[in-house]
This record gives structure tokens, C-alpha cells and sequence, in this order.
């Protein structure tokens, strides 16, 4: 990805809509966390918040987004606590549709392909952090509209160069290079160090930052993944063949490149 920036609409001017793509990420919140919930009682994407112990659905209280949590922290059925996640789940989600909606906002269809990923991506770091897993199907869905995405969003002075060709070959990079570092990692560290779950995030995200923006992003990953680790032998006192999931590190890297687009490239210097 190649180009001079052009200069953005003034900061006041996307405050407004940054606000309003906020209270709608808090509302797309509510059903992610249903995904979330309803994967990691029995494994559908049921986009209705239940509880992650008994599996009770949530009431419709909980669908205002907040207030919702706030009155009914805990599940009416077994009494597990429920509110500190489903309102971690929303903040994350409104966060991340601030972010793009600041970057985005001149670019509608860039807009709105970058919105609903940052929501499949939100729902993969946190069955990732609660599972250790990633769930194929989620990731599948974001290489198929990062694909269609690439084809159908023009070159623009946000993201110039992301074509289907760019798309491909970042997906290519990303599965070869963790697909590489899972086959190290299992005979350094054993099984469960990190696994094909993580290679085929690796490959949605090369497929929504294209090339070369892969290699930064997966980067960045791995920086996170190793201060991660470190926070880990140190909290936690494990030892060196202890675990952690990978994903949401990941997740937090391409987050982070797809909010600032075209305006990393002088970073990066590709």
C-alpha cells in the first residue's frame, strides 16, 4: 500500500458521526456478546446473550446496551455473574466502531465492511480469551468479506492499493508465516503453544490489511503476544511452556491498522 496521504476533514467535523458510530457500536455490542455467550455454552453463534454457565437466555432487558447490564448483573437462573463481560464486550465494540467511524467516515462502503469487521473480530478475541480457541466459522466469514471488500471498495486516498490481488497475497503471507511459527512453536514449546486457529486468523488478517500492511500488522501481533507472555511468567509464575491464547493479540493488532489506514504507511516506510 503506496501513495501520499490526503488531508482527512477537520477533527470537529467527525466528532459527531465518531459519537453516533460509538452509541451503534454499544448496540452491535449486545448482539455480539449473544454470539459470544451462546459459542461458549454450546457452540452456536445464536446472537442472543445467555448465560455462559446454564445456558438461560438473557431477558430483554439486557438488550439496552449498558443500563441493560447494570440492572441485571446477574443470571436469573444460577446466579453467575454476567455483567462484567457483557458490558466489556460493548465498550470494545463501541470503541472500535469510534475508531473507524473517525477514520472512515468520508468512505461509506469502506465504512460499513470495516464495521462489521471489527465486530466478528471483537467476538474471536473474546472466545479466544475465554476458550482459547478460534473459531473457524467467524474466521471464514472474515476472509469471505475481506475478500469481497477488496473487490468491490475502490482504491481510495484512505486505503490505496487494497485490491483483490494485494488481499490474496496478504492472506498468503499470514497463513504461511504463523503456519511456520505453529509447527516451531509446537516442537519448542509442545502442544497448545499456539495452533492452527491462530494461522488461519493470521490469514483473515492479511486478508483485510492486505500486503504489505500483513506484515506490520502480524508484527505488532507478535509484540503484544511476547509482552502478553512476559505479563504471564510474571503474574502468573508459570513456566516457559505455559499458555495463553495468541488471538486476541492478534485481534488487537489489525484493530489498531485498521483504524489508521493509509496513515501508517510513513511508520512503516512500504
Amino acid at each position: 500500500m503506496g501513495g501520499l496521504q490526503t488531508p482527512r476533514p477537520a477533527a470537529l467535523g467527525l466528532k459527531v458521526p465518531a459519537i453516533v458510530l460509538a452509541l451503534l457500536g454499544l448496540c452491535v455490542g449486545v448482539f455480539v456478546e449473544g454470539v459470544i455467550s451462546s459459542y461458549h455454552y454450546n457452540g452456536t453463534f445464536w446472537p442472543w446473550p445467555c448465560c455462559r454457565r446454564c445456558g438461560a437466555r438473557a431477558p430483554l432487558g439486557v438488550l439496552v446496551p449498558v443500563l441493560g447490564y447494570l440492572r441485571q448483573a446477574r443470571c436469573r437462573a444460577c446466579g453467575s455473574e454476567q455483567r462484567a463481560r457483557g458490558l466489556q464486550v460493548e465498550a470494545a465494540t463501541a470503541l472500535a466502531f469510534f475508531a473507524l467511524g473517525a477514520q472512515y467516515w468520508g468512505h461509506p462502503l469502506l465504512l460499513a465492511v470495516s464495521l462489521v469487521e471489527a465486530a466478528l473480530l471483537v467476538a474471536v478475541l473474546f472466545i479466544d480469551l475465554e476458550l482459547r480457541l478460534i473459531p473457524t466459522l467467524l474466521v471464514a466469514v472474515l476472509v469471505a468479506l475481506a475478500l469481497a471488500g477488496a473487490t468491490l471498495v475502490p482504491a481510495t486516498a484512505w486505503w490505496p492499493g487494497l485490491g483483490l490481488g494485494s488481499a490474496l497475497l496478504g492472506g498468503a503471507v499470514g497463513f504461511a508465516a504463523f503456519g511456520a511459527l505453529v509447527v516451531l512453536a509446537h516442537f519448542v514449546f509442545g502442544e497448545g503453544a499456539l495452533g492452527m486457529g491462530d494461522a488461519n486468523l493470521a490469514l483473515a488478517i492479511g486478508c483485510i490489511t492486505g500486503y504489505p500492511l500483513v506484515i506490520f500488522a502480524l508484527s505488532t501481533g507478535i509484540f503484544l503476544g511476547g509482552i502478553g507472555a512476559v505479563a504471564t511468567l510474571v503474574v502468573k509464575r508459570g513456566g516457559l511452556r505455559s499458555t495463553m491464547p495468541y488471538g486476541p493479540y492478534l485481534v488487537l493488532a489489525v484493530l489498531f491498522v485498521l483504524a489508521h489506514g493509509n496513515t501508517i504507511n510513513p511508520l512503516v516506510r512500504f
